[in-house]
């Protein structure tokens, strides 16, 4: 599938016709070819992994070709020196507010629906993707993070649920390992377990489970959640990796879902 950077509908395109700049940082924003450059967009909003770029995740061909043919818009956020501030230290670029810049500036250029906007990422950018959906539920329908979860200490004060969400990992992943790691005595990732417990809280979901196999994931869905808003843990055997076809597969579940506010 082709896809089109569209530039400003009213404005000046964007610096280089192909980013463009808030007040604290950077993001790409594409457009699936045929669109009719009126109708409001879904949005999924992807996050790059550590020392990462947009690029990556533009060359997968899977993900592209889906999000085109399901008529959906790809933002690119960019890590301030191919990193994220996910434990918001002072000091740092908030990225809280970085995002609410970039999807304040996204809604002012192109007509985007606001009710169907949706987060993911790779490692630390899964990270990101959890940061969003805990503290600003009320901009995305849903969030898919992959082999990457929360930082410790788990956050304790997310917005109120529902949030759905589906967390890809690999059960021999030693970049971000099942039970999380320390790099200090005051830096630490996160338990897989632990963060999706999280969005278990969040959600009100009860301990009834069922198991779904999707080709290499082998999923535990917790169906009986507020809102219809289900948690899932989809585990694979391998690393710390995102095959090809996984984040197309991920952009299917999430579109389901629209936001209950907007």
């Amino acid at each position: 599938m082709t896809w089109l950077w569209i530039g400003l509908l009213a404005c000046a395109p964007c610096e280089d016709d192909r980013d463009c700049s808030v007040s604290n940082g950077r993001y790409e924003f594409w457009t699936p070819a045929g669109w009719d450059e009126t109708s409001a967009l879904p949005v999924l909003t992807y996050f790059h992994g550590y020392q990462g770029s947009p690029s990556a995740i533009r060359a997968d061909g899977d993900l592209m070709a889906q999000l085109s043919d399901a008529g959906v818009a790809l933002l690119l956020p960019i890590g301030r020196d191919q990193r994220w501030n996910v434990r918001l230290r002072e000091g740092e670029r908030d990225e809280l507010a970085f995002m609410d810049s970039v999807l304040a500036d996204v809604g002012a250029r192109w007509p985007i629906d606001r009710a169907r906007i949706y987060a993911s990422g790779f490692s630390i950018g899964g990270s990101m993707a959890s940061l969003l959906g805990c503290y600003r539920s009320d901009d995305y329908a849903a969030i898919a993070p992959m082999s990457g979860t929360f930082w410790d200490p788990m956050p304790t004060d997310c917005d109120p649920g529902p949030m759905p969400m589906q967390h890809t990992h690999g059960t021999a992943d030693e970049t971000w390992p099942w039970m999380g790691r320390s790099f200090s005595e005051t830096t630490a990732q996160g338990a897989v377990e632990d963060g999706v417990s999280v969005w278990r809280a969040v959600n009100g979901c009860t301990d009834q489970t069922v198991t779904e196999t999707n080709g290499p994931l082998t999923c535990t869905v917790w169906t009986t959640c507020d809102g219809d808003a289900d948690v899932r843990m989809c585990l694979h055997d391998g690393g710390h990796e995102r095959r090809s076809g996984w984040p197309a597969r991920q952009l299917g579940w999430m579109l389901q879902f629209p936001t209950s506010e907007n």
